[in-house]
């Protein structure tokens, strides 16, 4: 669940004192609260309380100022005088409720607020604060009947419902939030709260087109909405498009004050992380650092947290500073380099078994096999190591579940061990891990989307084990979106038909059924096998419908249809070579494909 977050906001604009002319007061406060100047409003402003000691309006926006510098202790000393000099400041206590709710003091909050209520019979502005302190607090209960008692009074107030929507959204009803805020824009179509809350909840829904265009039309009220732009960054991060992301990020930044800083900051490491630029994201999380010390982060355990990330990837005396840029060159397809990474960490850190099966996948994906089995059997020895060692690293603090990341990765270490041994011609083997990787998953529903029941069904499809490899591709597909298993479960239901060459060699799933798979050509006329045929073509086809330019679904479909004879295969073997298949010259299927 989001915390809920008190804003004070300040504007002199309303200021008015009996006797005193206050136009200057306006002007040049509103111009550095616009520019978010808090110590020089602050440095200003006592020195006009030392000429005006018994200003209660003075003392209540020094109040203001000094807890947007997060001096919370002047804030708290100076809103108390105000009410000291003015009992009946609404403003003084709501402001100071807001800030014991951000000290988590939900008492001394709820005491302010309740003053407050007493004082403001007309508006339902302190209900709504009582209510979000109470559920800030964990009391649903109550918040609910005070956000009832705000919208009654304040039921054409368009922000009346902008506070049952970010109640609403808080308890899960974002049905109801989204109408709710609909009903406020409709009320007041420049309602930026509303938009930018609105935006959230399509951000958490995956709607991130919809993120767009809502938070566009912020911008279009407020170009410097520092917020707005973190937004819309992280939609389009989201939507793998870095480069618009990172210019979005930067704007935010430009326009970012010290409370907004760290957010944009972290959020831009995030993208920096996608984009595998370790570089980047180090300076970005030096500058997180920076932010602390300088005071602007008082979160003690986000303040660990930055400084564990920047240990973590930009520190050598760390050792996941070599796995992380493995990775990152990994993800990136260069698989050189990040052995390269795994071995300088290992040299360094020799009893990292993480790292160890990073470099397994490294040496697997490079198709150096032994070199990857060597790695994946000195790993799967040394589980419960690797086990002990992800606990130990601080960063698994912060982690949801640590041993479901144990369990993944030790999964998918069975699950490459699997394939590295297809690779080599031992299927039998192969059937073992890839039983294990599946026996460590059955139970992890977030695990279920990794290509396990894929890789078992590689090897039974290679083991001639037609009708379990098609169950296994069968249960793939009911986890993800996966074209290869359409087209290997086309293969599995021709091999049924009996017409498969068990003599032949060099034959590898992995590497693409060829027409060596079968041994001749043949009519099909029995019922049954005709049903076959027209459900492996339909699976073929699928693919190519969802994906035109599917070389390996061109290919196969071909090969279906030379071998039983049912249609004109060369027009699929010349696309298939199109779109990037590599066709031995040998098995062109007495086509011409020049």
């Amino acid at each position: 669940m989001r915390r809920t977050i008190f804003l004070i906001c300040i504007c002199l604009s309303g200021l008015t004192m009996s006797g005193q002319n206050f136009e200057f007061y306006k002007t040049y406060g509103d111009s550095l609260i616009k520019l978010k100047e808090y110590a020089k409003l602050i440095e200003f402003f006592e020195g006009e309380i030392k000429k005006y000691p018994e200003n209660d309006t003075i003392c209540q926006y020094l109040g203001l100022f000094y807890f947007n510098n997060k001096q919370i202790e002047q804030a708290v000393k100076n809103l108390k005088k105000a009410i000291f000099l003015n009992p009946e400041c609404i403003n003084c206590y709501t402001s100071l409720a807001s800030i014991y709710a951000t000290q988590r003091d939900f008492e001394k909050a709820i005491q302010y607020a309740d003053t407050a209520i007493d004082l403001d019979k007309k508006s339902g502005d302190p209900l709504a604060l009582r209510a979000r302190i109470h559920n800030l607090n964990g009391n649903t209960f109550y918040a609910k009947m005070d956000f009832n008692k705000a919208f009654r009074k304040e039921i054409k107030n368009p922000q009346s419902y902008i506070w049952h929507a970010k109640f609403n959204n808080q308890q899960g009803f974002s049905v109801s939030a989204i109408s709710n805020l609909e009903k406020a824009i409709s009320m007041d179509s420049t309602l930026i709260e509303a938009r930018i809350e609105l935006a959230m909840i399509h951000f958490y829904s995956g709607h991130f087109e919809d993120v767009i265009s809502e938070i566009n039309t912020v911008l279009k009220h407020d170009k410097e909405n520092a917020m707005a732009y973190n937004i819309l960054a992280t939609a389009y991060k989201e939507l793998q498009d870095f480069e618009t992301s990172e210019e979005l990020f930067n704007l935010g930044i430009d326009y970012a004050d010290s409370s907004e800083l760290h957010m944009l900051l972290y959020n831009r490491t995030s993208l920096y992380h996608s984009m595998e630029d370790m570089e980047r994201k180090c300076a970005d999380l030096n500058s997180l650092i920076v932010l602390s010390e300088s005071g602007w982060i008082n979160d003690t355990n986000l303040t660990r947290q930055n400084e564990i990330e920047a240990n973590a990837f930009c520190d050598s005396n760390f050792q996941e500073y070599f796995y992380q840029r493995g990775i990152a060159a990994y993800n990136l397809s260069q698989y050189e380099e990040a052995i390269n990474w795994y071995k300088k960490g290992l040299n360094r850190f020799p009893d990292s078994y993480l790292t160890l099966s990073f470099l397994g996948n490294a040496y697997y994906k490079n198709n150096q096999f032994d070199e990857a089995l060597a790695a994946y059997y000195e790993v799967l020895k040394n589980a419960e190591k690797m086990k002990i060692e992800i606990r130990q690293n601080e960063r698994a603090r912060f982690m949801d579940n640590v041993d479901f990341y144990y369990n993944g990765n030790l999964a998918q270490v069975h699950q490459f061990t699997a394939e590295c041994l297809l690779y080599i011609n031992k299927p039998e083997e192969a059937l073992a891990h890839a039983n294990s990787a599946l026996s460590i998953s059955r139970d992890i529903p977030d695990l279920k989307d990794l290509g396990f029941f894929y890789t078992r069904g590689l090897v039974n499809l290679m083991l001639m084990r037609f009708q379990e490899a098609i169950a296994d591709f069968n249960a793939d597909l009911e986890t993800r979106e996966n074209p290869e298993a359409k087209i290997y479960r086309a293969i599995a239901r021709m091999s049924l038909l009996g017409n498969i060459n068990k003599q032949a060699k060099n034959i590898n799933p992995l590497e693409g059924v060829d027409q060596d798979w079968f041994k001749s050509r043949k009519a099909i006329t029995d019922d049954a096998d005709l049903l076959i045929i027209e459900r492996s073509l339909e699976d073929c086809n699928e693919v190519i419908e969802k994906y035109p330019e599917y070389a390996h679904a061109y290919y196969n479909r071909a090969l279906i249809k030379y071998f039983t004879k049912s249609g004109d295969h060369c027009p699929d073997l010349i696309l298939a070579k199109k779109f990037g298949q590599e066709i031995n010259e040998n098995h062109t299927l007495n086509c011409d494909l020049d």
